[in-house]
């Protein structure tokens, strides 16, 4: 089939450009050419902004695309373009979405597609406006889509997750065996997927009539506690045993400036774990195979060999807590003695 790939230099993009060669598809990416993509003679491009309605249609009627795989659409105006140009067609618009629309807390977790879409940032609800938009076009018959949630997806491309956010000090802290801060019980539930996996779903989707017209949650094989991602990170990279300090959440919410704790305070506070038995059982043929421990050594050589990891002693924000954590921990115990 011909592809037609709107973004498709990013983390999620690149890997399903790759799934979707490997598959044999013809692929086009439209991008603005700003960054390299590495895929050589492999793929046809198109440079042009998403934002530039006949440059993108342009490229619609130029490549007439079996499918569109739209990387980047963030608000409901952009994916407008896209439904308005492929209305009535049988063109397969599929709309990369995040699991930011659920917001939090879920109840239950993992969450299925169902959920309600709880979004708490822009992000999610640019995202949600969006999926709505596409279930009415699919509702009237106008257009034939399909959407994916991708969760904490990592891999060779982009950083690893700590309570930060993209955290470019994780690895360097892991290795150095310093301490980690965990919020709370370290029992809250994460979901990581290798960004391979990920993007052989979206690859494996193109065209099948049996996604028409759904979501999907896109995940990695295993939901996993926070205390466990990071155990399992500092196995993937040969750091057996990495300590744990939890300190209560809402602590660092509050002492804490908002621009360092907008991560933990939106996302990494909640349980983020997704059921993927829509997508398996639609979808036969994907099932996720990199476990985190692998995937996070395959991130890492690539994050080495990029320079991306940097020395954790360039942000003593982590230690700071640390020791006020431990000190008032200390103090709790020096006053309860006295009773």
């Amino acid at each position: 089939m011909q592809v037609l790939v709107i973004g498709g230099t990013g983390l999620i993009s690149t890997a399903v450009v790759n799934r979707l060669l490997a598959h044999g598809h013809e692929v086009w990416i439209f991008t603005r050419g700003q960054r390299p993509d590495g895929f050589g003679d492999r793929v046809r491009r198109l440079k042009g902004d998403r934002n530039d309605a006949g440059a993108l249609t342009g490229a619609f009627s130029s490549v007439r695309p079996d499918a569109v795989i739209d990387m980047v659409a963030m608000r409901p105006e952009q994916a407008q373009v896209c439904a308005d140009a492929l209305k009535g067609g049988r063109t397969h618009y599929i709309f990369i979405s995040t699991v930011c629309v659920y917001g939090g807390p879920l109840s239950p977790a993992p969450a299925r597609e169902d959920h309600p879409r709880n979004y708490v940032s822009a992000y999610g609800e640019g995202k949600t406006r969006i999926e709505e938009l596409l279930e009415r076009a699919w509702a009237s018959g106008d257009l034939r889509f399909t959407a994916f949630r991708p969760s904490y997806t990592y891999g060779p491309g982009g950083l690893f997750d700590s309570i930060w956010g993209r955290d470019p000090f994780l690895v360097g802290r892991i290795r150095k065996r310093r301490p980690l801060i965990v919020p709370g019980s370290g029992l809250n539930l994460w979901h990581p997927g290798f960004v391979d996996d990920v993007g052989e779903a979206i690859a494996l989707s193109v065209g099948r009539e049996t996604t028409f017209g759904k979501v999907y949650n896109a995940n990695g094989p295993a939901v996993m506690t926070h205390d466990e991602y990071f155990l399992s990170m500092g196995e993937g990279l040969g750091v057996p045993g990495v300590e744990l300090v939890h300190v209560p959440t809402e602590w660092l919410i509050a002492a804490l400036p908002e621009e360092n704790t907008r991560f933990l305070r939106d996302i990494f506070r909640h349980h983020v774990a997704f059921d993927t038995t829509a997508l398996r059982r639609d979808v036969p043929e994907w099932s996720p195979k990199v476990d985190h421990a692998e995937g996070v050594a395959r991130t890492a050589a690539w994050l080495d060999r990029e320079g991306r990891n940097r020395d954790c002693g360039e942000r003593p924000l982590d230690d700071r807590v640390l020791q006020a954590f431990h000190r008032a921990e200390a103090q709790f115990l020096s006053d309860m003695d006295e009773w």
